[in-house]
């Protein structure tokens, strides 16, 4: 069963939101993306269900994932490699952004949508005191990353959501959602939770895709990171400083700029480009391939993906916020009352 539909903004509160765009493919039929008439968070109408795993691979849709599932032998062995390295790359902007933001040795970190505990194990190998929150638990997750032996103990990847489980108050030091938020069709309790369980001063780091970005305005309705069958919520710069500054977090800072490898930001954005200009394409289409993304990744392989997305900016934001006080109880309407 999918959710019931709704208009009311599930960031503020607000009951008066536009429809953005009609007839999305989502989880149980046919979804819509509306905008809060008020604070502007775009959100899928019914949103997705909110029991699915997080954390999918950072290829998921990366144009060497698909040569290696839909292609030869070697194609296979050539995507095992760039997933390995996109892997990598990603986990090492992540633990910049840590250390960036006086994460050290020693604190109590916890990775929110933690998937199959690969930020987790990384994060403690540096003496971090990590562990994760996942809602099925990290066993079930489909990650095609190495977690190294031994650094993910019993008990250090927690099943559940953030609505689901409690922590005590002030209990990290850190906590972080790497493509998370988007997926969590209640952001404005989510947040409020977090902040509750960060200790004063200590460091919130989340990064979302960019709805205000020019690729995603290019793009419309075949923006990759629309996603209605996965994603429940859309930010953009406005929005995530508005969300977090509500759940009572302080310092807020949000940039445009991305933990994830360029590979697959540019497989992305073919995708989208491929999806839009169809039949501008079609002779490209006739190619022995049916795969729209084995397609893509002859164009990304070739370094198009990439060149136009230098072209059009970011298409990501990451934003830093640290823990306050408990006065904000969450964030309301401002047209609350009229």
């Amino acid at each position: 069963m999918g959710a019931a539909p709704m208009t009311t903004c599930p960031l503020c509160a607000h009951d008066g939101s536009a429809v953005e765009l009609e007839g999305l493919s989502g989880v149980d039929g046919v979804v819509r993306l509306l905008r809060c008439g008020d604070c502007g968070l775009r959100f899928i109408d019914p949103p997705p269900p909110r029991d699915r795993p997080h954390e999918i691979a950072i290829t998921r849709v990366d144009a060497a994932s698909a040569l290696g599932r839909e292609g030869t032998w070697l194609s296979q062995r050539m995507s095992g490699a760039v997933t390995a390295l996109a892997l990598h790359q990603k986990r090492r902007a992540q633990l910049g952004w840590l250390r960036r933001a006086g994460v050290r040795a020693g604190d109590r970190l916890l990775d929110v949508g933690s998937g199959s505990g690969a930020f987790v194990a990384a994060a403690r190998a540096r003496g971090v005191r990590a562990e994760g929150l996942e809602p099925a638990g990290a066993q079930s997750v489909d990650h095609r990353g190495p977690v190294p032996q031994g650094t993910i103990h019993p008990g250090t990847i927690h099943p559940g959501t953030v609505l689901d489980v409690d922590f005590p108050e002030d209990a990290f030091d850190a906590i972080t959602l790497w493509s998370v938020l988007e997926h969590e069709p209640a952001p404005r309790e989510t947040l409020a939770k977090l902040a509750k369980w960060l200790r004063p001063g200590g460091v919130l780091l989340l990064e979302v895709p960019d709805a205000g970005s020019r690729i995603a305005r290019a793009l419309g309705r075949h923006w990759p990171a629309l996603e209605p069958r996965e994603h429940a919520c859309h930010y953009d710069q406005r929005t995530l400083t508005r969300a977090l500054e509500a759940a009572g977090l302080q310092d807020v800072r949000v940039h445009a700029g991305s933990t994830v490898a360029w590979r697959q930001h540019g497989s992305e954005l073919m995708l989208g480009l491929a999806s839009r200009h169809r039949e501008t394409l079609a002779p490209f289409w006739a190619i022995e391939s049916r795969s729209a993304a084995l397609r893509a990744g002859v164009l990304t392989a070739f370094g198009v993906g990439a060149a136009v997305e230098r072209a059009l900016g970011e298409s990501r934001l990451i934003a830093v916020a640290r823990g306050a006080g408990r006065s904000h109880a969450g964030i309301t309407s401002s047209r609350a009352g009229e």
